[in-house]
């Protein structure tokens, strides 16, 4: 799949899951909860970025709620520096104060200090535009999530933090192409299925 091919993908697949009805979104979004509260091994992290869904994309905001009732440790992406595409992760409760980054997402207003780097999460879940069974992720395009974890291109040395995909089930596609910079997923939870593919 050459570069056209995947800009084509991944335009159809956000053609596609914005044509859902607010209806259809809210299902998928309960039917995902329950899909993902029967990873039971999840409950054993603590640390685990989040994100807020939009373009389509399916909502997690059950999941969001759910963890923080389990007295998890959530974090949201932040963008601070877009030359360097790196991207680091603030904490995030329901009293967060918000700002919106360059993309108009809304992300935790904190003191860099306070900033967390990948390496510190046990567990980020990850929005998509498309997957496959063996774990290879097509993104929007931006390269924040492959720069900013490029260290688990090493996974003999590191192993946090795991990787968790999470899509509405179209979002399936056959057979992705892979780059030498892709960092395949450990899992993907869709509303429908789990695939384990690590």
């Amino acid at each position: 799949m050459n570069h056209t091919a995947r800009r084509q993908l991944r335009k159809q697949m956000r053609q596609q899951r914005c044509r859902l009805s607010a209806k259809q979104q809210q299902q998928h979004s309960q039917k995902l909860l329950r899909q993902f509260k029967q990873q039971y091994a999840l409950l054993s992290y603590q640390h685990i970025a989040v994100y807020l869904s939009n373009d389509g994309e399916i909502d997690i905001n059950p999941i969001i709620a759910y963890l923080l009732s389990l007295n998890k440790h959530c974090y949201l992406p932040v963008i601070k520096n877009t030359a360097h595409k790196k991207m680091y992760f603030a904490p995030y409760h329901d009293k967060s104060i918000m700002e919106s980054n360059i993309f108009s997402i809304l992300q935790p207003k904190v003191d860099p200090a306070k900033l967390y780097t990948p390496q510190q999460l046990d567990v980020i879940l990850m929005p998509l535009v498309a997957f496959d069974k063996q774990g290879n992720r097509l993104g929007m395009g931006g390269g924040f999530f492959d720069q900013s974890l490029r260290h688990l291109r090493y996974r003999k040395y590191y192993k946090k933090p795991k990787l968790i995909g999470i899509a509405h089930h179209f979002q399936e596609s056959k057979q992705l192409p892979t780059a030498p910079w892709d960092i395949p997923l450990d899992q993907i939870i869709t509303e429908l299925f789990t695939i384990p593919t690590r």
